[in-house]
């Protein structure tokens, strides 16, 4: 610099490493800026408050839109791993001097409640917010039963935990599928509903087939 101080610009390749996978973050923001939405992107690493580096891509948008869809526009032609965990949407992306993205100046995500909040409205759907809140190492007041697990944070070993805690603490089995398609509390209380009435249902027509199996008996005899 001018003054004599030496300004550490990191890697000269945009390589990083995340959960052992090594990314150009060139190529998350190229898929990014297709978009026809997306007027720039700039997708950086981050450390989050659980110690774990994560993707945050930061989009100047041509006009306002839901940020979500950028996640399900990605997974098109992405791996998992490379779909940023948290989109901000910025007015514009700051720069340094030296025609770097300056990392410093970006807003850090806050994650806040929806002002679509639901909050959860039985037993099954507050143990759930719980269980979410350890996994994702948020406060239950910003979680609702319609929150996108992946949208707060989660990725596939996390859903991996989450199922394990599920098993756990509730008993119910459910897969990594089931998860990633229906990635909210409201669906996941929705499939513990249905594998209970299940189980329920399959004890009743075992006692009623038996009975119409009887009823047959009596009447050939």
């Amino acid at each position: 610099m001018a003054n004599g101080d030496i300004e550490f610009l990191g890697r000269i390749d945009p390589q990083v490493k995340i959960r052992g996978y090594r990314i150009e973050l060139g190529e998350i923001e190229t898929h990014l800026a297709k978009h026809e939405l997306v007027n720039k992107v700039v997708v950086i690493d981050r450390q989050g408050e659980d110690g774990v580096n994560y993707f945050f891509a930061y989009i100047v948008a041509r006009e306002p839109f839901d940020l979500s869809t950028l996640r399900n526009y990605l997974s098109q032609s992405l791996p998992e791993y490379m779909i940023p965990a948290f989109f901000t949407s910025v007015d514009q992306i700051p720069w340094t001097i030296s025609g770097k993205v300056d990392r410093k100046a970006l807003p850090a995500q806050e994650i806040t409640a929806s002002k679509n909040y639901v909050a959860p409205r039985n037993k099954i759907e507050e143990k759930l917010v719980e269980i979410w809140a350890e996994v994702l190492n948020l406060n239950k007041e910003v979680i609702g039963i319609d929150s996108d697990f992946f949208q707060l944070g989660g990725h596939s070993l996390k859903a991996a935990i989450l199922i394990a805690n599920i098993h756990k603490k509730l008993d119910r089995n459910l897969s990594l599928i089931q998860v990633l398609i229906t990635p909210t509390i409201r669906g996941i209380a929705s499939l513990i509903e249905v594998m209970d009435w299940v189980n329920t249902g399959n004890t009743n027509n075992s006692s009623i087939n038996t009975d119409v199996h009887q009823e047959n008996e009596e009447i050939i005899l």
